[in-house]
């Protein structure tokens, strides 16, 4: 099983988080103008961690942003060639959505971009665990071996260590691709494309 993270990896969605976040922030009196990636250079990207960056109350902050994005009805595009490569993918191994996002906003998303049926698993912050015990929990399940995780920032790359598989970080994601291979991801996809050719070596 191929795992990907959501936003930033298949959903070009940083322009929607940075717009509740900035809500959010502002709900709880935060006046500075965040940056345009509020996100790059966070170790987890999540809603905690970013209130705690700005210094917010990361559970009220979290509480406001999932409700904001909740109530979003605009929809992120995918990546350019990501649709494709999920096809091509989804007929050499099962693939699976590991995310901080709430479910119904990815939902949303598979379903607005008719990709549903090129996932197997869905696990989102709506889930009980990290990133980590979720993949060793599918692990131990035994229905699907995960081989590999693909993600764009530094806790996909953690995660995927800790939990003992393979890390492929992105080059369009919301962290730079030099902070990825720094917390040690083990390949860097340049384009979608690529991490086909990954997915072959590691099953070889």
């Amino acid at each position: 099983m191929l795992l990907f993270d959501f936003d930033g990896v298949l959903a070009d969605s940083l322009h929607i988080y940075t717009e509740i976040c900035t809500q959010a922030a502002q709900n709880q009196g935060y006046q500075a103008e965040l940056p345009p990636n509020p996100f790059a250079e966070l170790d987890k990207i999540t809603f905690e961690a970013l209130a705690l960056q700005l210094g917010l109350c990361p559970s009220t902050f979290t509480a406001d942003a999932t409700l904001l994005l909740k109530q979003r009805r605009d929809i992120a595009p995918t990546f350019v060639g990501m649709i494709e490569t999920l096809r091509r993918l989804s007929s050499e191994t099962p693939l699976g959505i590991l995310s901080a996002s709430p479910k119904a906003f990815i939902q949303r998303f598979i379903g607005y971009h008719e990709i549903s049926e090129f996932f197997s698993v869905l696990l989102t912050r709506d889930d009980p665990g990290t990133k980590a015990e979720k993949i060793i929990a599918i692990r131990q399940q035994g229905t699907y071996s995960p081989l590999a995780l693909v993600g764009d920032g530094v806790s996909d790359i953690s995660a995927a260590a800790s939990a003992g598989i393979s890390s492929i970080g992105v080059s369009w994601g919301w962290q730079m691709p030099e902070k990825l291979q720094n917390a040690g991801a083990d390949f860097i996809a340049e384009t979608p494309a690529q991490i086909q050719t990954f997915l072959s070596y590691l099953q070889t």
